[in-house]
């Protein structure tokens, strides 16, 4: 797979764990948006889309769960109480 004029990587590029290293503002989000867009343009699947598409299949099977929710209907039902108690005016 051809990334550059003069940088290719091999094809099983799609099956590896690819790390992307440099210093502030040297261009890493733009290497890995390009590296995405070749190995699209190679025909190969899109890491990035495959996990998207998970999520988004988990989220669709599985509601959000706010482990909150308990905790924040016993305070609002706390703070409602404590209103109720309190005379108008004070």
């Amino acid at each position: 797979m051809q990334i550059a004029e003069d940088l290719a990587f091999p094809d099983e590029i799609v099956t590896q764990t690819i790390g992307i290293l440099a210093k502030r503002r040297a261009g890493k989000s733009y290497t890995a948006r390009r590296l995405t867009e070749q190995l699209g343009q190679a025909g190969e699947r899109n890491p990035i889309e495959e996990l998207i598409e998970r999520a988004q299949e988990i989220r669709a099977a599985n509601p959000p769960i706010n482990v909150a929710d308990e905790r924040h209907r016993r305070a609002i039902e706390a703070a409602e109480a404590m209103a109720d108690d309190e005379e108008p005016g004070s």
